[in-house]
């Protein structure tokens, strides 16, 4: 794979997980403890999948990628 269309796969990625994080506060405020605590987990699952099916054997393809948007993240708090 190309390392331009790994960066997108990668940034993508990211700002999926970052999409499904940002709901857990809305569902906190809308949900009734035990489907806020199930939507959570499920969501947090997802998230997980995202990094263990797609990242983390993008970066292993790609490790500067990884050092790149590690780089980012630890300067800017976001890979994205």
């Amino acid at each position: 794979m190309k390392p331009d269309l790994a960066r997108l796969i990668a940034l993508e990625s990211f700002r999926s997980s970052t999409m499904l994080g940002n709901l857990i506060p809305l569902i906190k405020l809308h949900l009734a403890d035990e489907e806020y605590v199930s939507m959570s987990a499920a969501l947090a699952r997802c998230s997980a999948q995202i990094d263990l099916e797609v990242l983390e054997p993008l970066f292993s393809q790609h490790p500067d990628l990884k050092r790149e948007l590690d780089e980012r993240i630890s300067t800017y708090g976001r890979a994205f």
